[in-house]
């Protein structure tokens, strides 16, 4: 029938069936295969199925990961995101590499249904994967240039996101030396497009002196990944904290303030995060075993005088 049918009608006949579906007639061809699995079709018929049911309050939906003891695994599971978090209406999610991670993964970033996972959680590894579990795909990334075997002990750093201008997922990868009297910067960086499917080094500038710790949470606002930062001043182990920003669209790195009382505080007690859609930072009294915390929210973007203090616990 696709014979018949302008490719352009068939792309949207498709992106209106439920998953269940496309999952089936990825068999049908490999035409239809490499149609339902690029980037470009899983964007439309993620935004297809947005459209056609709207959010209302209190219905979003959040992916979970948690280690069960009794299952001795991790355990995926998609539960609606409101004040109650109902546990007994969750959905749990087919995870399909279960046997090929020494103890499970690390959620590097989540989007339009696409999740980027990195075995790094215990030491080095160069394992990565890009994973739909709607669709049951998944795609495993060759390995980066910057490895143990072409460079010193080093610490690395991913960011994910989906390039809404070249309809393409796309990682970015730092790789931090570690020195003597800590990392050395800049790092390497290199960059990952799922249509093309390799690494490539990246050539552009970074913001000067600054480093982003590898288990810090990114935040992804408008094709940009966001991470806390800090830049050492040099002067009794002073730092400099700011927002660290990478355009997956344009490929450039760009740099944030943050509100002065931030400025000084120990990064590790800070954390980038999303609240209500605001580029936000969680401020822990302790990053471990920690007691209390409060929230500061970006009202406007871009606006260093926008930053408040919101939710204090």
């Amino acid at each position: 029938m696709s014979d018949y049918l302008p490719q352009e009608v068939l792309i949207k006949i498709l992106a209106r069936l439920p998953p269940v579906y496309l999952i089936k007639f990825r068999c049908v061809s490999r035409s239809w295969n490499s149609l339902i699995s690029s980037p470009f079709f899983i964007s439309m018929q993620t935004e297809q199925a947005i459209l056609s049911k709207p959010v209302s309050a209190g219905t979003e939906q959040v992916v979970v990961r948690r280690y069960s003891k009794a299952q001795n695994s991790e355990v995926y599971s998609v539960h609606i995101d409101n004040e109650e978090f109902p546990d007994d209406k969750n959905i749990k999610i087919e995870y399909p590499f279960r046997d090929s991670t020494r103890f499970y993964y690390r959620v590097v970033g989540c989007c339009n249904g696409v999740l980027c996972l990195s075995d790094d959680l215990f030491g080095q590894a160069d394992s990565t994967l890009l994973w739909n579990p709607v669709i049951k795909r998944k795609v495993t990334l060759p390995v980066p240039q910057a490895t143990l075997d072409t460079m010193e002990p080093y610490m690395f750093v991913l960011g994910f996101g989906f390039d809404a201008e070249n309809n393409d997922y796309k990682l970015v990868r730092m790789a931090y030396v570690q020195g003597d009297y800590g990392y050395v910067v800049p790092p390497k960086v290199e960059v990952y497009a799922l249509s093309a499917g390799n690494w490539r080094e990246f050539s552009g500038e970074v913001p000067m002196n600054c480093v982003v710790e590898y288990f810090w949470s990114e935040v992804l606002i408008s094709g940009k990944v966001h991470w806390v930062a800090y830049r050492n001043m040099g002067m009794q182990e002073k730092v400099e904290n700011l927002i660290m920003v990478f355009d997956l669209g344009r490929e450039v790195f760009d740099e944030m303030p943050l509100p002065n009382a931030l400025e000084n505080e120990l990064p590790i007690n800070l954390n980038a995060a999303i609240l209500e859609g605001s580029l936000a930072v969680v401020q822990y009294d302790e990053r471990v075993w920690s007691k209390s915390c409060c929230i500061w929210v970006m009202k406007n973007y871009g606006d260093r005088e926008s930053w408040r203090k919101t939710i204090q616990h």
